[in-house]
């Protein structure tokens, strides 16, 4: 019996930064229609659909599909630490492609999965390589595509999409979020000095501002945390 092949790494050509798949991208004009035609074929049709669809996700792609479910609470850490980690084995590919997956997510249909997208990328453009700066920036599109529809959701009390109670917190939470991303990402583009993950010593435990550590402050002179650990490191 055939071992199951495990997911390939990378997908290198699958489309750029705004492609999305059939019935799964979040900023899809027909999502509603598409959706509607997969239920008619029944359960079964679309669980089949959807192995196949899992089992041709690449390791970052699947990553992205676990820390994005519409499941309560936020990205689970294991996923998106997978994808920091996989930034710093592949910096030129690994973010873009990350970002491409989250593209995709179905962000539109839920607050909820709208926010853990932020999250992800947030994490991404913050402890990911250099390369998911300009990554991000390539995202802004959908920061703004964000921020215009929670906005209208808020803004239309009778509105289905964002609901009352939980779901509607969390539209206006998505609405601030995607604001904040998208002028960060500006930030990055315009002052590319300040690298991702820009600190200065001693910044964790504020040795520094009460004048403690020896020297204070370098003179303005920051220096980059070492990029997270392999596996095995």
């Amino acid at each position: 019996m055939d071992q199951p092949r495990p997911p390939p790494r990378h997908h290198a050509g699958r489309g750029g930064l705004h492609a999305s798949i059939p019935g799964g991208g979040g900023s899809d004009p027909d999502l509603k229609d598409r959706d509607g035609k997969a239920k008619s074929k029944g359960l079964k049709g679309g669980v089949e659909k959807m192995k196949r669809y899992l089992a041709n996700l690449s390791f970052v792609e699947m990553s992205v599909v676990k820390a994005t479910s519409a499941a309560d609470g936020p990205p689970k850490r294991k996923h998106v630490a997978r994808l920091v980690e996989e930034s710093w084995r592949d910096p030129q590919l690994a973010p873009v492609e990350a970002m491409n997956a989250l593209g995709r997510c179905p962000m539109l249909n839920s607050p909820l999965i709208s926010l853990k997208v932020l999250a992800t990328a947030h994490e991404l453009m913050q402890k990911g390589s250099p390369g998911a700066l300009p990554a991000s920036f390539e995202w802004r599109d959908h920061f703004v595509m964000l921020d215009a529809h929670w906005t209208a959701a808020v803004a239309d009390a009778g509105a289905k999409a964002a609901g009352h109670g939980l779901g509607r917190a969390c539209a206006g939470l998505v609405v601030a979020y995607s604001r904040a991303l998208l002028r960060k990402a500006r930030f990055h583009d315009q002052c590319r000095g300040f690298e991702n993950n820009y600190s200065f010593p001693g910044a964790a435990d504020g040795g520094e501002a009460r004048g403690e550590g020896g020297g204070g402050a370098e003179s303005g002179h920051g220096r980059r945390r070492a990029p997270p650990p392999g596996p095995g490191g």
